[in-house]
This record gives structure tokens, sequence and C-alpha cells, in this order.
């Protein structure tokens, strides 16, 4: 049941997403566009935080996510350009530093990253407000959130990565990414011993014979 109900809430937001993009340049959308962000928001809050998606499925959760605010982003700067132009170099610098960080995971792993950290909820959260303040007041003081909260989440998983030794969905933070080196080598470890007391014991039998 909560697969089919991720897996509804990842497509309603792949859907609203591309609407989004379709129809950012239509005047008339302009009213409803705040209606189709929250309510892609709020898919994105029901299948993250209640736990819907299963891992299985995560990594489409994340470029849904990456589609629904890209798309967002778009048609504020179609419709809102004045509010957003002064923060263009961040904006860049931030798209930049995210391809990085998706470059860094595809050498060492072959794969895109989708670690979905507590600091991207927090940089998805700043995104939230900003688009909101825009297309409603159509201003944005609250964009430096964004630049603390993107630097935070893309240094934060470009580090995972660097710490992981295998690729995993879903390492909600540095620590835990830690945690899952040291109990990655202690299994090494364990398994190491075990073969070696294999190889002694068969050693002392045949010496025995």
């Amino acid at each position: 049941m909560f697969n089919n109900l991720g897996s509804v809430l990842i497509l309603s937001r792949f859907f609203i997403g591309i609407s989004i993009f379709l129809f950012a340049k239509n005047k008339t959308f302009r009213k409803y566009f705040p209606i189709f962000f929250i309510l892609g928001f709020v898919a994105d809050f029901l299948d993250c935080k209640l736990g819907f998606v299963p891992f299985s499925i995560g990594i489409l959760d994340g470029y849904a996510d990456i589609i629904l605010y890209l798309s967002s982003i778009y048609f504020l700067w179609s419709n809102y350009p004045e509010a957003l132009r002064k923060w263009r170099y961040y904006i860049i610098g931030l798209v930049g530093l995210f391809l990085l960080s998706w470059l860094f995971c595809l050498l060492k792993f072959g794969k895109l990253t989708c670690y979905h950290p507590y600091s991207a909820k927090l940089w998805g959260a700043s995104i939230f407000l900003v688009i909101i303040e825009i297309a409603i007041f159509h201003r944005s003081v609250l964009f430096p959130l964004v630049i603390i909260f993107g630097l935070l989440n893309n240094l934060e998983e470009i580090s995972i990565t660097y710490v992981m030794p295998y690729y995993k969905v879903g390492v909600r933070s540095l620590n835990s990414a830690i945690k899952l080196k040291r109990e990655y080598k202690m299994q090494q470890n364990r398994s190491t011993n075990i073969k070696l007391d294999f190889k002694s014991g068969t050693a002392r039998n045949r010496g025995d014979a």
C-alpha cells in the first residue's frame, strides 16, 4: 500500500513540475502557480516525512524534487526576473556545486547522489519559502537562506560521498556516513579474521595428519 502511495506522490510531483514548466509564460497561470507549487511541496513532505517512499524508488523521488524546483525557478525567472536578477550569480554557483556533487558521486560509484540528508530538507524548505515569497510578494528578502542551506547541503553530500565505502540511498547525515563506514570496516575485519582462522585451522589439521 505504502509503495503504491509513494509512487503516486512521486508521479504527482513529476506532473506538477512539468505543468509549471509548460505554463510558465502563461499569464493566467500566475495566480494558480502558488497552489500547484504548494501541492508539490506537500506531496514531497508526505513521501519523505511519513516514510511512504521506500529506498528502492528513492532515486526517482530525488529527480521529482529537482524537476519541481527547477521548473518553479524557471517560472519565477520568466515572470518576476527583477526579484531574482541580483541573485543570479549565487544561483549559478549553487547549481555548479550541485552538479559537482553529482559528478563526484558518479565518478566514485557510477551513480548520482540520492542521500536525502536532513540538510537537503532545510535547503528545500528555504527554497519553498523564497518561491512563495516571490510568487506572492514579488520580493526575495529570504534568498540568503537558500544560499546558506544550499552550501551546507551540497558540501555535506560531497563529504558523504567521500566517506562512504559503497553506494547507498538514504544517508541522512555525514555522521551517519561515518558510522556506516566504521560498521563496514568492522565487517571487513571480521571477514578477514574468519578467513585467516580457517586457513590456520586447515594448516594445523594437515600438520597433525
